[in-house]
């Protein structure tokens, strides 16, 4: 790498920075040496993570397979040029011939069984049964994440468990110009980001139920912290939708609370009802356009999530196979957007909440939007 072109297979690298270069050497070094099958670059938002991967994925002639946990994720790589990517599901999943309602299993003839690496962006959201079924397939796999974020949902992060193999900290340059970046950066290092002047990108104002109401209207992906605030807010946002009980409608939007493999379904994936029946036996059969899949996955679903918004944590919550878990996805809160992007994002600011978490926990929800971010804060 003496000459600044590196190995002669990753093609010229004079347009990175010096950390991104040796990141890029150790990443071809792992590749071609290592018996170790995982590689675990992490860095900061702007610091060029995707940049790398899709550098290393046009240069070094590969067959290559890249996958995120959700579709938002995947829809902001082929932006980024990796027109390739795709989510887990779709890429190692499979439905069942004939299966109705529709079931999925762990496919053989996966374009990852002839694959050799694996990239996955985004990874924090990946828990162990799909890391195992990843591995499965016994291909060297590059995860990317950023440890700056909130430590993941439980069940979560299998292959982010432990220190990176390389950490990337310095902006990258094209990156630098960002607003909400800046915003972003500012909150991880301690500084004062409260009175940051408002520009096109990002906006910060005072809470009010008015302005949450103003954001979802508009089509604003609304992040909060505490699930007393999304309570409150989900049920003022279905008030104006007409909606004062628990029954969910079709049309509604719903989040899925815990994984099912055999349905494609997994914690923190958003959709929006589009069949419903009346309840029975506690449970209510539901169908949902998953906005990961882009497909309608039916089941028989546990109601609980939606009566607690009314009830108060009367309802305990059934743990059957092949019965899911909703609840209303109209503001949903930042441990369960990790992996996601949103190109317009409102930030109710429950930071206080997390205490010795609240920095990281702003840095998450800031880094969720990628085109507008309006924050909402409870100071006077």
């Amino acid at each position: 790498m003496g000459d600044g072109t590196g190995d002669s297979r990753a093609g010229p690298l004079r347009a990175f920075s010096p950390p991104q270069r040796a990141a890029i050497q150790a990443i071809l070094d792992w590749y071609r040496d290592s018996a170790t099958r995982e590689f675990y670059l992490a860095g900061y938002a702007g610091t060029g993570k995707t940049t790398i991967a899709s550098h290393l994925i046009r240069s070094m002639g590969l067959r290559t397979c890249v996958a995120t946990f959700t579709g938002k994720a995947a829809s902001v790589l082929r932006r980024k040029g990796v027109p390739e990517a795709g989510t887990i599901h779709s890429l190692i999943y499979a439905r069942v011939p004939g299966s109705d309602p529709v079931r999925f299993e762990l496919s053989p003839s996966s374009a990852l069984a002839d694959a050799d690496i694996l990239v996955i962006d985004e990874v924090s959201m990946v828990g162990d049964e799909l890391a195992n079924d990843l591995r499965s397939f016994g291909r060297k796999t590059l995860v990317l994440g950023d440890p700056g974020q909130l430590q993941p949902i439980r069940g979560s992060g299998a292959f982010t468990c432990r220190e990176p193999d390389i950490m990337l900290t310095e902006i990258h340059r094209q990156a630098a110009g960002s607003p909400i970046l800046a915003l972003a950066t500012a909150v991880r290092e301690g500084k004062e980001w409260k009175d940051t002047a408002s520009a096109d990108a990002v906006t910060i104002t005072p809470l009010t139920m008015s302005r949450v109401l103003e954001a979802w209207q508009r089509g604003s992906q609304v992040l909060c912290g505490t699930n007393r605030a999304r309570r409150g807010i989900t049920r003022r946002i279905r008030e104006a939708l007409g909606y004062c009980d628990a029954p969910v409608r079709v049309g509604e939007r719903v989040i899925c609370l815990k994984n099912d493999r055999d349905l494609g379904i997994y914690n923190g994936m958003l959709g929006t009802v589009v069949r419903t029946e009346d309840e029975y036996d506690g449970r209510v059969m539901l169908a949902v356009m998953m906005d990961d899949l882009g497909a309608v996955v039916e089941a028989l679903a546990d109601p609980t999530a939606f009566h607690d918004h009314y009830e108060g944590n009367r309802w305990e919550p059934r743990y059957e196979r092949g019965v899911a878990r909703y609840d209303f996805g109209y503001a949903i809160t930042v441990h369960k957007a990790q992996g996601s992007e949103w190109p317009d994002v409102t930030v109710v600011d429950d930071s206080a909440a997390f205490r010795e978490d609240a920095r990281r926990w702003l840095y998450t929800a800031f880094t969720r939007a990628a085109v507008r971010l309006t924050v909402l804060t409870r100071f006077t």
